[in-house]
Order: C-alpha cells, then structure tokens, then sequence
C-alpha cells in the first residue's frame, strides 16, 4: 500500500486571489460613492427645509445688493436732478433706494408712484413749478427722468422750508408736511416730539429718515454714481426758497396729501409707514 504524503503545515496567512481583492476595492468604492450621495442629499434637504430666519439674511443681502446696483443704475437721472434741485445726488439716491429700489414702474397700493413714489397731486404741483404740465399715472411710472426731476424739486421745496434740516425734510417727505407740523404743535417743538418717539422706538418715520441718510452715505463711499467734482455747489441750508424757475414772489405750494410707502412685497422695502405727503 501506498502511503499518501501529508501536506505541509501552513504558517503563514493566507492570500487569496487577485480577483477577491479586486472585489473588495469596488464595494470599497460603492459605499464611499453611496456616501457622498447621502451626504449631497442631506445638504439639500437640510437647505430646503432650513427655518426662514437662517435663509433670510441671505436673501436680505441680495436684495438689497440688486437695489444699490438698480438705483446706481440712474446714475445720469440722479445727477440731472441733482444739478437742476441743487441737493445731493447721493441723498436722492437714498430716497429712491427706499422709496423704490430703483424701480421705475413701482406703483404702491396707496397709490404712490414712480422711482421717487410721488402721489399725483404732488407730481402736478411741482411740474407746475417747473412750468410743466401735470405728468399722467403712465408717465410717472415710465419716464424716470421726469418723476426723479420732480421728486428732486419737491424734496428741494422742503429742505427749504426746514431751513437745510435733512431728518425733518425726510420726515416731511415721508409723512408729510402737515402731519409732521400738527406732531410738532402737539409735543411742543420738533425736538420734543423727536425725542418722545425715540424714547418710545416705534417712529416709522424716523426709521425711514436714517434709511435714507444710511443709503446716501452708502452710495457716496460705493462711488459709483458721480464724483463731486461733477456737481454745482449744493443748496444753501439757510436758504427758504426753492430751486427751479420758480419766481420769488409766488405762493408756497400746498401740502400734497396721499402715502408714500415702499414697493409691496419687496423683503428688503422700507417698513410700513404712516401716510405721506398731507
């Protein structure tokens, strides 16, 4: 009888194959794809169904962003009205910026219009100022130059009227001139009533005067509208009468009455405000 050789004894670990490893490395490969999968989805999951307060400073900016490029985008408007009013370029910038965002269409449901959001009677009286003929709903929200040139004159009229003072002409064109004077009689002098509300932090019309003045500084260090060099001597702060052909010995005009309130549905518009222009 044969005797069977026994094999010997395995040391050693064992090597499998080439085409086990390969194997190995491709599931290796499937779940690190798999994985990355499951990471990109969660990430837009997690963005999509993210609380709005985390999307919101977002969306803020870019709003905002588009505006100051909108607006700086009436670049040749701003400085015609500015050389013709004599106020600041950068300043009507400001109030077109949170009158309108640099719409030129924009039309508010109170029925305020146009890039400066000028109530009709108040277009009519300072184009009759400017020996215009009173502009129509259309032309106030198509022709940007005319309702810049107009709401130019008008916030010239009131810088005027409050001696060269920009927070009560911006609280003036926000609220009005008659309202603003009846708050004024009521607290006993401007300063009074100014504080009263500042201590109280619910004046919309003071929020709105700071917006503006905030945008005008920031338009005059973005630069991009016009060096100053560019520009006539600006208005006179102790100067009562206002700019444009006006004659001297005409009557003031009255105080237009309507609201002026921000673009609706604009997430970065100016906050609700009291009626304008009474």
């Amino acid at each position: 009888m044969t005797r069977r050789r026994s094999s010997p004894l395995r040391t050693g670990p064992r090597v499998r194959g080439g085409r086990g490893g390969r194997g190995r490395a491709a599931g290796r490969l499937r779940r690190g794809i798999l994985a990355l999968l499951l990471l990109g989805l969660a990430a837009t999951l997690a963005a999509v169904l993210a609380p709005t307060a985390t999307l919101r400073p977002l969306k803020r900016w870019w709003a905002e962003h588009q505006g100051l490029v909108r607006v700086e985008g009436h670049s040749e408007i701003l400085l015609a009205a500015a050389r013709e009013s004599r106020v600041d370029p950068y300043l009507l910038a400001g109030v077109m910026m949170v009158e309108s965002r640099g719409h030129v269409d924009a039309r508010s449901a109170a029925g305020a219009l146009g890039l400066f959001q000028l109530m009709p009677p108040t277009a009519g009286e300072q184009a009759a100022l400017l020996g215009l003929s009173a502009p129509s709903e259309r032309e106030l929200c198509s022709d940007g130059r005319l309702n810049a040139r107009l709401g130019a004159r008008y916030l010239a009229w009131l810088l005027g009227r409050f001696q060269g003072d920009v927070e009560r002409a911006l609280v003036a064109y926000n609220a009005g001139p008659g309202r603003l004077k009846r708050w004024t009689e009521q607290a006993g002098s401007y300063a009074a009533w100014r504080d009263a509300r500042e201590r109280a932090g619910d004046s919309e019309v003071l929020a709105y005067a700071r917006d503006v003045q905030r945008y005008r500084d920031r338009f005059a260090e973005r630069g991009v509208i016009a060096p100053t060099a560019a520009l006539d001597p600006p208005r006179s702060a102790s100067s009562d009468a206002p700019p444009g052909p006006r004659r001297s010995s005409a009557p003031a005009p009255p105080d237009p009455g309507g609201p002026s309130p921000g673009v609706p549905g604009d997430p970065v518009g100016p906050p609700v405000q009291e009626p304008v222009h009474q």
